[in-house]
């Protein structure tokens, strides 16, 4: 009896999750919903879900079949309708075609360790060269009219239609379930790609490398106090000066308030500025809000630095642009020590006529476009 699509779309799902080789992919397959639809022309994610074009996987012979359905959960495993997005807006052709030069190479190797179990079809785009390259690196080295197309075509609205809230749920659901396929790997034999293993990697402590770019930025004033450092940050290899008064004049703390972060998110985020104020001792600490403008604008001494955890986010209701901060710190003659910029890092522009260089705290499921000014810090 022949089985209809969506049950040979089921069959290769079980497939997939009882090869040694593939099963590490099976947790993610089998979040969100995974349909077969007859006005689909090949296939595509949200980013969450899936939808296979019947009469593309209808001709398909098993192996493709379940190439393809690795294609569409790597795009959702790798997160790429959110975290490049903005590249869609630019070039959306290019996007999609980035984006799938970056994961086909994994189903090449699987289909060498797999003996044809999984293989890539004809239509997929494939070059050796682009083997553990980001989208932002293929990108850069294609040129905007590159010929050739992607196998899919994908939902990167619905997906930037998401709240910050429902983004961070889905990933955090992604991640755990890689780290559960990565369980069920290891029992069964199979391995893991060094780049999905670097999506379940703990995560880097953003405040330890803050500081030490902080303090490469932030001399103080009594250059003696650099001579000799605090012992108790020197085992984390952050150097600071024993103080003598304070280490910097102003801090300037911004926050990207047009929908970058939750408020949750929030409070964490400016505890763990609290606490490196503590360290840094600024005289004061400047708490902008921005998103097209700035909104609102705080002032903490540093007997109110613990004051900073419980600043509410007023709602942004413009664009995101830092040319506003820079602006803002002109009009009212703000010459701070150090400038932290919160933000998801979906911007068209990084801001000119900074007078000291921005460190960029770009929140998770942000941009990894790089800016073109300062340095950037992942979260």
């Amino acid at each position: 009896m022949k089985l209809t699509m969506s049950q040979r779309l089921i069959k290769n799902h079980v497939a997939l999750r009882n090869n040694p080789h593939t099963v590490l992919y099976s947790e993610v397959i089998r979040l969100g919903n995974a349909t077969v639809c007859k006005d689909t022309s090949t296939a595509y994610t949200d980013g969450l879900n899936v939808v296979y074009g019947h009469d593309f996987c209808a001709q398909l012979k098993d192996s493709d079949f379940r190439g393809v359905i690795l294609h569409e959960n790597l795009h959702k495993a790798f997160r790429h309708l959110v975290v490049w997005r903005h590249l869609s807006k630019i070039n959306h052709k290019k996007a999609n075609i980035c984006a799938d030069y970056v994961i086909n190479w994994i189903i090449v190797d699987l289909q060498k360790l797999t003996k044809g179990f999984v293989t890539l079809p004809e239509c997929g785009l494939y070059d050796p060269k682009y083997k553990n390259w980001s989208v932002q690196q293929v990108w850069d080295d294609l040129p905007d009219d590159s010929e050739g197309s992607s196998m899919d075509d994908h939902d990167w609205g619905k997906a930037e239609a998401l709240s910050k809230e429902e983004q961070s749920k889905i990933s955090e659901d992604i991640k755990e379930a890689l780290r559960q396929g990565q369980l069920m790997a290891g029992k069964m034999g199979g391995n893991t790609p060094r780049s999905i293993g670097e999506l379940t990697a703990p995560k880097v402590d953003w405040t330890k490398i803050a500081l030490q770019t902080l303090a490469a930025e932030v001399k103080g004033h009594n250059k003696q106090s650099w001579r000799r450092f605090q012992s108790r940050f020197v085992h984390q290899e952050i150097y600071f000066p024993q103080h003598v008064g304070n280490l910097a004049e102003d801090v300037i703390v911004a926050v990207d308030s047009s929908g970058s972060m939750g408020q949750r998110q929030l409070r964490h985020a400016l505890s763990d500025v609290y606490v490196m104020m503590q360290t840094l001792k600024p005289r004061t600490v400047q708490l902008l809000y921005w998103d097209s403008s700035v909104d609102a604008h705080e002032h903490y001494a540093p007997n109110t630095y613990a004051s900073l955890a419980k600043s509410t986010r007023p709602m942004g209701g413009g664009g995101t642009d830092p040319q506003c901060v820079v602006d803002y710190m002109k009009e009212h003659k703000m010459k701070p020590s150090a400038v932290m910029m919160f933000t998801d890092g979906y911007v068209n522009s990084w801001g000119k006529g900074w007078t000291v260089n921005p460190l960029w705290i770009i929140t998770p499921d942000g941009s990894r476009q790089k800016p073109d000014v300062g340095t950037a810090i992942y979260m």
